[in-house]
């Protein structure tokens, strides 16, 4: 899990969206992963890795690590990590951490499901475009989704951007949390993840 803290995420952090969103992906992550956790990142303008979560502490998960919310600029309220790693968008620079952990810290030939939350604001497209690319040939598969927000940019264009060896990505926009079941969050998550699964077995990624 790769979640957005850049200074326009504030209020997702604030109203608990984040919170939410992680407890419902928390019961996939226990049925699909090895040793039943979910490792996380948080990234603004650098990353930093949290410990990870579990069905037994994933309550109240996102305001432990977030922090104390700080006053920055006079006027506005932050969480502490939201102003440690900056308000910026680095997209690639978090990517390239995830790709190094399970390539290199903890290679294995098990594919690698990575659910990556933002609220847009996408800036560093061609970086992005040669991490992902990059990436192809690994088994790790990347679901993007969209937090309510905007200007997602190269993120809408995954399915059409060459280059690569499989179709490692996917995106769809969330602006519905709140109103859609566990199934129909789930059956978006994993649209694409089968038929990724199957080319990278045809390519050797997978065996």
């Amino acid at each position: 899990m790769v979640l957005d803290i850049s200074g326009s995420m504030s209020h997702q952090y604030s109203s608990g969206a984040v919170q939410a969103f992680l407890e419902r992906i928390v019961p996939v992550a226990s049925r699909l992963d090895d040793d039943a956790t979910l490792d996380v990142w948080f990234f603004g303008s650098t990353f930093k890795r949290t410990s990870s979560v579990t069905e037994t502490n994933v309550d109240g998960y996102i305001t432990k690590k977030i922090g104390e919310m700080k006053r920055a600029l006079l006027v506005f309220k932050m969480p502490s990590l939201m102003l440690e790693l900056g308000g910026g968008n680095n997209e690639s620079l978090v990517i390239q951490d995830v790709i190094k952990k399970y390539t290199q810290e903890k290679a294995s030939k098990l594919p690698t499901f990575i659910v990556f939350l933002s609220d847009g604001g996408v800036t560093n497209e061609p970086e992005i475009k040669k991490s992902i690319v990059e990436a192809a040939k690994y088994p790790i598969f990347w679901q993007f989704v969209g937090l309510a927000g905007f200007n997602y940019g190269i993120l809408e264009r995954l399915d059409s951007m060459g280059g690569r060896l499989v179709d490692n990505a996917n995106f769809f926009h969330l602006d519905d949390l709140g109103k859609i079941t566990d199934e129909q969050l789930y059956e978006r998550l994993l649209n694409e993840f089968p038929a990724w699964i199957k080319q990278a077995r045809l390519k050797g990624i997978l065996k």
